[in-house]
């Protein structure tokens, strides 16, 4: 555990040891995660049917669903948690020049399958470093908060970026600035060693079995269930490069809109709901979510031309539409799982709940692949995806009494710790 000098001339300065550098890092994270997001939607779209950009995606974010072994090296390994991060951004742009020199298709899908490893793994010290930090708040609502609204703004640069440099300088230009990002994020990771984490040296590490409560498994189990529901991201976009003709910048455009509004979400969540049953919140955005189906249904039959609304302002209310309650729904059982992260697991258990999650949403993603087979979905035939949507939304609606499954408190399930 990281020591602190008493003497006031070399301690660093306040806002090192606050949430601010922490902060920094997880926008860096953010922008090197999003910037080649509308490179490779329009290089899947221009090779693959919409059934196989499903399934190359579910391929492509694998390295996700591992991430309790990457957490477990960082709770039981020699390193302090922030020298991960240091260790593995290098690699990241080394394997961009790899990318950047390739000129396989399948090379490059393999190569960028590597650094999703990579990141993935500091993803995972990053939020460690988090809930370690959490424990040292009353209400780890505010440091939750302040972490994933910087990442999600620094998703929102780093989606319009990659988008303009797309349709401005090409592929090039996206290659050359993710290996610059990967570089700029390490060099922002040397400040974490400064980032103030718990220091309960006498409190005791429990067994990692006994952290596994039922309380717990009944909050993973929910987990699962939302992430399960058929993901259909990868067909809407296809539909909307194929079908609607959008331009790189366009699309950087509407992801950027839709990380924003993951911001308005969470300000909503720590600010309008601030003391509210997390099982009320969950259920609102539940609601919320499946009533917002409309939005891209309406897109699909082309209600927006009657009602004298572009194509393009209807796709950016859809947009911020479905990512503000999405952000309502996660934050939840985000702060619901770190009351499970006792000491010396703090990694594992987050982790494991993270991985879960994305174990659920490459599932969800095949799902939406296979219905996307049986309906015949193909390049300028994507008209039933309105269906998959409306099936998308009654699975919601229909999880709304389940969100009884997560503790209604946030001080409720301290059998935990």
């Amino acid at each position: 555990m990281q020591q602190f000098h008493t003497d006031r001339d070399v301690l660093p300065p306040a806002w090192l040891m606050d949430v601010s550098v922490l902060s920094v890092c997880n926008f860096c994270l953010g922008a090197v995660f999003a910037f080649p997001e509308t490179f490779w939607s329009y290089t899947l779209v221009g090779n693959f049917t919409p059934t196989q950009v499903q399934l190359i995606y579910c391929g492509m974010y694998s390295p996700w669903i591992i991430k309790p072994l990457f957490a477990r090296i960082i709770d039981r390994g020699p390193l302090a948690c922030e020298t991960y991060v240091q260790l593995l951004m290098p690699l990241s742009a080394l394997v961009w020049l790899a990318i950047l020199l390739a000129h396989d298709l399948q090379v490059t899908i393999g190569m960028y399958v590597l650094d999703q490893m990579l990141i993935s793994f500091a993803d995972v010290a990053l939020d460690t470093i988090m809930v370690k930090r959490c424990k040292l708040e009353k209400d780890n609502r505010s440091v939750q908060s302040h972490v994933l609204i910087w990442r999600s703004v620094g998703m929102a640069v780093g989606a319009y970026t990659g988008g303009l440099a797309k349709s401005v300088f090409g592929d090039i230009a996206v290659y050359g600035g993710s290996i610059v990002l990967a570089i700029l994020f390490c060099a922002m990771a040397c400040l974490l060693g400064d980032v103030r984490m718990s220091d309960e040296v006498d409190a005791p590490c429990p067994n990692i079995r006994a952290v596994w409560t039922p309380t717990l498994r009944m909050a993973l189990a929910f987990t699962f269930m939302v992430h399960i529901v058929p993901d259909i991201g990868g067909l809407f976009d296809f539909f909307l490069i194929s079908d609607l003709k959008f331009s790189p910048i366009i699309l950087g455009s509407l992801d950027m809109i839709g990380y924003i509004a993951c911001i308005a979400g969470s300000l909503l969540y720590s600010q309008s709901f601030h003391g509210r049953s997390n099982v009320v919140i969950i259920q609102v955005a539940l609601a919320i979510i499946a009533v917002e189906t409309v939005l891209p249904v309406g897109l699909i039959f082309g209600w927006n031309t009657s009602m004298g609304i572009s194509t393009t302002h209807w796709a950016g209310l859809d947009g911020f539409f479905r990512a503000v309650p999405q952000r309502l729904l996660i934050m939840p059982i985000n702060g619901a799982i770190l009351e499970f992260c006792a000491k010396g697991h703090e990694g594992t258990v987050y982790a494991v709940f993270t991985a879960l999650s994305n174990v659920a949403t490459i599932a969800a993603t095949m799902l939406g692949a296979l219905f996307s087979h049986f309906l015949g979905l193909s390049k300028g035939n994507m008209y039933a995806l309105w269906i998959l949507f409306v099936v998308r939304g009654a699975l919601f609606a229909l999880l709304v009494p389940f969100a009884r499954m997560l503790p209604s408190g946030k001080k409720a399930y301290t059998d935990a710790t």
